[in-house]
């Protein structure tokens, strides 16, 4: 269920833009452990640490998403109709 809308609009935030860039940086440092996992040994114990850190990356990228959603929903908010 949608509030009132407020009483000035905003299209973006400070909030946004950080999640936003907190996104990219960790969208990076997926793909450079997952190009590092690529390279690994199966079983070696780069590989064991290179999937750990795709394996967090890509939860603290879930967990910033859901922030991101959040805060555009709220921003949405004071959007006219």
């Amino acid at each position: 269920m949608k509030t009132a809308k407020a009483d000035q609009i905003e299209w973006t935030s400070q909030v946004a833009d950080v999640l936003s860039q907190e996104i990219a940086e960790l969208s990076h440092r997926y793909l450079v452990e997952l190009d590092a996992l690529k390279n690994a040994t199966p079983g070696s114990d780069a590989f064991i640490e290179h999937r750990a850190e795709a394996i967090v990356a890509l939860e603290w990228i879930q967990m910033k998403i859901k922030d991101l959603l959040k805060e555009m929903e709220r921003l949405e908010d004071t959007w006219p109709d």
